[in-house]
This record gives C-alpha cells, sequence and structure tokens, in this order.
C-alpha cells in the first residue's frame, strides 16, 4: 500500500509505507522511514505522532491507523523489543554494581550531594544491605534456605 504523495508533491514521496505486505518477517530490513518511526515510537509511545515525527506525509489516511498498521509487522516489533530492551540493560545496574556501590559506602568513599561523608546512619544501612545480599548469594550458593543474620558493627573515627 503506498499512502505517500507523489515525489512532485512532496520530495520524500520515494518513502514506500509496507502496511500490508504479508512478505515481511522479522528478519526484514527497515526502510530509512520505519527506521526513524520506531525511534519516534519510542521516544513518544503515539504511533500517529511518531509517523509524523519521522517524516512521513499521508495523502489520505490517519497517521495513527498506519501508524498502528505499521507496529503489527514482524520486523517493525522486532526492532522496537530490540531498542527497548538495550535501553532496558542500559539503565538497571548489575548485580555487581550494586555491591560496588554499598561497600563503598559502608568505607565512606561516596559523598553525598553536598560533599559530606555519608553518616554512620547510612553506613550501617549499606553495610546491612550488602550483608543481606551476601548471605543471600552464599544461601543460594549452598542451597540453604533464608536465615536470619544478626549485624553487629563497631565504627571507629
Amino acid at each position: 500500500m503506498r499512502v505517500l504523495r507523489t515525489e512532485k508533491e512532496h520530495p520524500n514521496a520515494d518513502m514506500n509505507l509496507r502496511t500490508s505486505d504479508k512478505s515481511i518477517t522479522a528478519d526484514t530490513p527497515l526502510t530509512p522511514i520505519e527506521q526513524k518511526f520506531v525511534i519516534e515510537y519510542i521516544k513518544t509511545g503515539k504511533p500517529g505522532e511518531a509517523l509524523k515525527n519521522a517524516g512521513c506525509v499521508l495523502q489520505k489516511y490517519s497517521y495513527t491507523a498506519i501508524g498502528k498498521a505499521m507496529l503489527k509487522q514482524p520486523n517493525i516489533q522486532a526492532e522496537v523489543n530490540r531498542m527497548v530492551e538495550e535501553i532496558h540493560n542500559a539503565g538497571i545496574a548489575e548485580a555487581s554494581e550494586v555491591m560496588e556501590y554499598f561497600t563503598s559506602v559502608m568505607r565512606g568513599q561516596i559523598k553525598d550531594q553536598f560533599g559530606l561523608d555519608a553518616s554512620l546512619a547510612e553506613r550501617t544501612k549499606a553495610a546491612q544491605e550488602l550483608a543481606k545480599r551476601t548471605v543471600d548469594i552464599e544461601n543460594r550458593e549452598a542451597g540453604k534456605a533464608d536465615q536470619t543474620v544478626e549485624i553487629r558493627l563497631n565504627w571507629e573515627r
């Protein structure tokens, strides 16, 4: 289905929207307009707005209807899922990062937003959180059930 204006009416008329092509698979490469659409859709979450922002000019169809039809294509679904997963993975801390952060706070290596050392309460809380995770990992590796752990810290300044 071609819904773009003719080349004389619009310079981007060579961008073909493939909304009804049954031969499209998840491995089919995206056209430039489809790539822009995916990026804009991830930014806005709105198919019609994403299609407009991608630079598509429609002759007589609704942007939202065409955008929704494009989202049903396997290749566009796969690309949206891949990009969302990539963003999701980049934004979530690994377990090792969390452990390193708690260790740094506990040792007083991390300053607060005013450049002051972490308070004793914050350092103690970080040590407790670190110990919980360490015990959970050790129990998981040993196949043990959850156990209660008492932590006593003596801080010297």
